[in-house]
């Protein structure tokens, strides 16, 4: 017998605790689309409330969250993110340091107030 849904991997050190109900929901979105689209590249959790951030990161309050992108062709990159963009309107997504060893996914709760 299989697990229901995409596989979710943590990088060793991500806390889970204090993450935000919305933010585990956006991430298993987010996991099923990359399945979807890339069945062969794991999908890497590299941080959600652990980790140092500027000051006033949704991190620090359970609303965000980074994946490894590292080696995913941008073309799929963009793919995945104009979908869980339009799926998810409250949700901010980005790739920063793109072309680097710390390139992630970077996607925090941004809704309309």
């Amino acid at each position: 017998m299989t697990a229901p849904g995409p596989r979710i991997t943590c990088k060793p050190g991500v806390e889970m605790r204090s993450t935000h109900p919305v933010t585990l929901r956006a991430l298993s979105d987010l996991a099923e689309l990359w399945a979807e689209v890339l069945p062969q590249h794991p999908f890497v959790v590299t941080s959600l409330t652990d980790g140092t951030h500027v000051p006033d990161s949704r991190h620090y309050l359970g609303l965000a969250f980074d994946v490894r992108v590292h080696g995913v062709p941008q073309a799929h990159l963009e793919l995945i993110l104009r979908q869980f963009r339009t799926a998810h309107p409250g949700w901010w997504a980005v790739v920063e340091a793109w072309g680097s060893l710390g390139e992630h996914l970077h996607a925090e709760w941004r809704p309309a107030n």
